[in-house]
């Protein structure tokens, strides 16, 4: 790929199509949202730790859902083709040991 075929092709391109326009709102409406639920907190600890309101299963879960992204996912399908379902097996026991 050529300079000329880049700036060519990065000419092209429109920011401002249904698809662009609607990320935009979306954006704009998160950072929105968050400006006004947030604009009660005068420190880093009300926004870093939620004044300390989550209950163990909200964090287990934030853990788990963290642990088990889509990575891991496709990792463990990948193992599981090489080595057997024994991977799997050994794998759901420690999602079990997490949330116990």
């Amino acid at each position: 790929m050529t300079i000329s075929t880049i700036t060519t092709t990065t000419a092209l391109i429109t920011y401002f199509t249904w698809d662009h326009v609607i990320v935009y709102l979306f954006l704009l409406v998160t950072l929105l949202v968050g400006w006004y639920v947030g604009r009660n907190n005068k420190a880093i600890d009300d926004y870093a730790l939620g004044r300390r309101s989550f209950s163990r299963s909200v964090l287990a879960m934030t853990y788990v859902a963290t642990m088990l992204g889509g990575a891991t996912t496709i990792g463990l399908s990948s193992r599981v083709f090489s080595d057997g379902i024994i991977m799997f097996v050994a794998a759901s026991e420690g999602v079990r040991c997490l949330t116990a």
